[in-house]
This record gives structure tokens, C-alpha cells and sequence, in this order.
């Protein structure tokens, strides 16, 4: 089965979400302790969010990050009068009910908002001056809604397609591609290009006019939970280079040799 990044990351945070729930567990460190360990790989949302889980167990934690800082792709830059910017992840939306009971949880303040921008493509466009062409529109309501009446199977084949090319061959302008691609982007973070076009004909047929931020920026996400976790190792810069399983142990190597 393949999954687009999205779709790993939201079925990578529901497994998280399961883990503790899963019985006989049989997961351990090296080690003299003859409390259970699970080391987890990686110090992203989803590493992050299965260590904060694991831990309310009580279960002993390891986790090693490859880099010098924990969140992944996660990052916000804050200016000197406290404006902020996301990097990476940014919006919260509708479909991500686990972040948000997450951010629930963790006492987060949210802010809804409607994304509005202006445009330069040639030329200067201020917000809601700005569209796709008549034409075009009607090209993407014809799909909307074909996209609704086909069967599995031929939704599984648009799955396999962008969302950019299919436009592209349905006979969309060049502009007006270009134009959808920067209106959607705002929204998914992701260009046209690497999302499906099952998936974003699907979102169409009731597209959110708002988005959620987290207020000072979704690394407060990041801190909420690092400093949330209890019973956690975190290791820091260390690579994983091999993972092997050893009479009933796991082993985890990492790049300095550790065991």
C-alpha cells in the first residue's frame, strides 16, 4: 500500500496512539534494568507524541534524535516584537482530531482564521481580486463532482495521479494551474504536485474556509510535549545505524557505538 506523507503522518500518530493500548509488549533495551524500555526512533511530532503516550504508562523511554533539536519538521522563528513564522507544519485542520485533542490536553490556545493573501504573478492582486478563469472553474466543478459518483476503484487510480497533472490534462491553463497550486498551498503546505487528486477533489466537495494555528507557532506544540514527558532518555546528534533482535531483545545501534 502506498501512502502519501500526510497519510503516513496521521497513521503514524493513531498507531502512537494505540501503542499503549497494545498488550504484550515485548520491547527492551540493553540493558541491567529489569524495567520494561522502549526506545523510540526519532524526535519529530510523531516520536515526540508516542514517548509522551509510552511514558504516561509508566514505561521507561529512550528516545534518540539524529539532529541536535527535537519537532522535525516542525519550526518557528519568532522576531524580536514576537511575531512568529512556521517553517514546516503550520495549520491544524478539520480531519486532525488527534492533534487537536493533543492540544487540548496539553492546554494549547488555538486561533481560528481565514487565510487570505494577495498575490504577484506578473502582476500585483490584492485578496479577492484574484481567481482562476470561468472556464477553469467550471473544469474543476465537472470534476468535483465525477470524483463523487466513480467507484473505488477508480478513485484508487486518481490516488495514483497529482493532482497538478490531472488539471493539466483535463485542460486547465498553465496560469490557472499555477494560480491553484499557490491558493491550495496555503491550505495543505504542499504544492498540487505531490498531493493526490483523489484526495484533494474529496476535500472539495466541503473545503473549510478556515484554518487553525496554534498561537505562538506549532513548535509551542513541540515544547508542550517535550516537557510533558516523564520517565524519557532523550539522546541527542546519535544517528541510529542498525536495529537487530537478539533472543527475545531489541537492539538499537547508533552511530557512536552506542548499544
Amino acid at each position: 500500500m502506498k501512502l502519501s506523507r500526510s497519510e503516513f503522518i496521521k497513521l503514524g500518530i493513531l498507531t502512537a496512539a494505540g501503542i499503549s493500548g497494545l498488550p504484550g509488549i515485548k520491547l527492551s533495551a540493553q540493558g541491567t534494568s529489569s524495567r520494561k524500555t522502549v526506545i523510540v526512533m526519532g524526535g519529530g511530532i510523531s516520536g515526540l507524541y508516542a514517548s509522551y503516550l509510552l511514558s504516561k504508562t509508566g514505561i521507561k523511554v529512550q528516545l534518540i534524535e539524529a539532529t541536535d533539536r527535537l519537532g522535525g519538521r516542525i519550526r518557528t522563528v519568532t522576531d524580536v516584537s514576537g511575531n512568529f513564522l512556521d517553517l514546516g507544519a503550520e495549520w491544524i485542520q478539520a480531519e486532525h482530531r488527534t492533534a487537536k485533542s493533543l492540544i487540548r490536553e496539553l492546554g494549547l490556545k488555538t486561533t481560528d482564521f481565514e487565510v487570505q493573501s494577495d498575490l504577484f504573478f506578473g502582476s500585483y492582486r490584492k485578496f479577492g481580486t484574484w481567481d482562476i478563469s470561468p472556464k477553469s472553474q467550471e473544469i474543476l466543478n465537472k470534476l468535483v463532482q465525477m470524483n463523487s459518483k466513480i467507484n473505488s476503484t477508480q478513485q484508487q487510480e486518481l490516488d495514483r495521479i497529482s493532482f497538478y497533472n490531472f488539471l493539466n490534462y483535463q485542460g486547465m491553463s498553465l496560469e490557472d494551474l499555477n494560480i491553484l497550486n499557490f491558493k491550495y498551498s496555503l491550505y495543505y503546505g504542499d504544492s498540487l504536485r505531490s498531493l493526490s487528486a483523489q484526495k484533494v477533489l474529496s476535500d472539495l466537495v466541503n473545503f473549510p474556509k478556515y484554518n487553525t494555528r496554534v498561537e505562538g507557532g506549532m513548535e509551542t506544540l513541540t515544547r508542550a510535549l517535550v516537557s510533558s514527558l516523564e520517565n524519557t532518555e532523550i539522546i541527542f546528534s546519535d544517528p541510529v545505524v542498525s536495529v537487530s533482535q537478539v533472543e527475545g531483545k531489541v537492539i538499537v545501534t547508533t552511530v557512536s557505538g552506542k548499544k
